[in-house]
């Protein structure tokens, strides 16, 4: 057996990758060099003597908080610790002031003037507050545990995210880890019901979840229920509703919510992946566009699967129109976000 990087977005992150032990007691050796760790991803694999991938892993290189819980009720009060962060993010760029309102300095002039009287002026200085905070995160398609690299992320490996137009299958998506199945005909349609858990079907609320091992996320997390983020609006119904606007406001990249008793989270403005294929940038900068994209909205999968449809159900959020719909039908070979909820 072999071990391999499939891709990852800083470059010399990981090294020295090796396998050691047989059988049940073989083990993936992963050295990350101390003056080369940052905040990024890497998704490494084993192989077979014949070069087959085995399987693969997401490595997500961040701060120990990303993982510290948010909780938020839904529609029912019912709650979900989501996490700090969306799965895979990476800040690519972080500036800004120590302050975050205005601040102001009043300068008092005194000078004696040659009549013997004292002349007082006043000016005053003022600084406004300054941040940027730019990042991104790696996205999946429906049931795959497979991280793919989102949109602006500079991937350095020598072969770019392709795109399958046929085949798509469980055990080809774990031979394939680098590899968007673009919706199709035949296999290509991700008609199969969730595997993102035990008891996974179409059941948007199901009692109890055993998450598989096709769930992306880290260890005590999983992908949410069908009906986690209905509290993020006024409604939970299905579809998008230009009534239903966000409760609360937009700050820079990301969207801020307010769901029931006084919580707030971001959500971070992530284009969707399109029929599975964003754009991927070579090493050297140029384009290499498989598939089309879409910026006109924003979306987070559930467990769910639509019974009418059987499209995998995510948050949509319409950025430009403030709408969002907390339960809406996208198809599986979407490149969505993942935002972990506590088990």
């Amino acid at each position: 057996m072999q071990a391999s990087i499939v891709w990852t977005d800083k470059s010399d992150i990981v090294d020295g990758l090796s396998v050691t032990g047989s059988g049940a007691n073989s083990f993936v050796n992963v050295h990350v060099p101390a003056d080369k760790i940052k905040n990024g991803n890497a998704v490494i694999s084993v192989k077979d003597a014949s070069g087959t991938v085995m399987w693969s892993w997401q490595l997500w290189f961040a701060p120990q908080d990303v993982l510290t819980t948010v909780k938020c009720y839904n529609w029912d009060n019912k709650i979900f610790n989501f996490t700090t962060e969306t799965l895979g993010w990476q800040y690519t760029k972080w500036e800004g002031t120590t302050y975050s309102s205005e601040r102001s300095v009043r300068v008092k002039v005194e000078q004696a003037a040659g009549n013997g009287f004292k002349q007082i002026g006043y000016f005053d200085i003022s600084q406004a507050a300054h941040k940027v905070r730019q990042g991104n995160s790696t996205v999946y398609q429906f049931g795959r545990k497979d991280a793919l690299p989102g949109m602006y992320k500079k991937t350095y490996t020598e072969d770019l995210i392709s795109a399958g137009v046929d085949g798509m299958s469980i055990p080809n998506s774990i031979k394939h880890p680098d590899t968007f199945y673009i919706y199709g005909d035949g296999e290509t349609t991700f008609n199969y019901d969730n595997v993102w858990f035990m008891n996974g079907g179409i059941s948007p609320t199901p009692s109890h979840v055993d998450k598989t091992i096709y769930d992306p996320c880290p260890v005590g997390f999983r992908v949410p229920d069908g009906d986690a983020f209905t509290g993020f609006s006024h409604d939970f119904g299905w579809g998008y509703n230009q009534c239903n606007y966000v409760d609360g406001d937009r700050d820079e990249f990301q969207n801020k919510f307010y769901p029931p008793y006084d919580a707030s989270i971001y959500l971070p403005f992530i284009p969707t992946a399109r029929d599975g294929s964003p754009y991927q940038w070579s090493d050297m900068g140029s384009p290499a566009g498989i598939g089309q994209l879409t910026s006109e909205y924003i979306g987070y999968w559930t467990l769910e699967v639509d019974g009418r449809s059987y499209n995998g159900v995510a948050l949509g959020h319409v950025p430009q129109q403030w709408s969002i719909g907390p339960r809406v039908p996208f198809p599986k070979s979407y490149g969505l976000s993942v935002r972990p909820i506590s088990e």
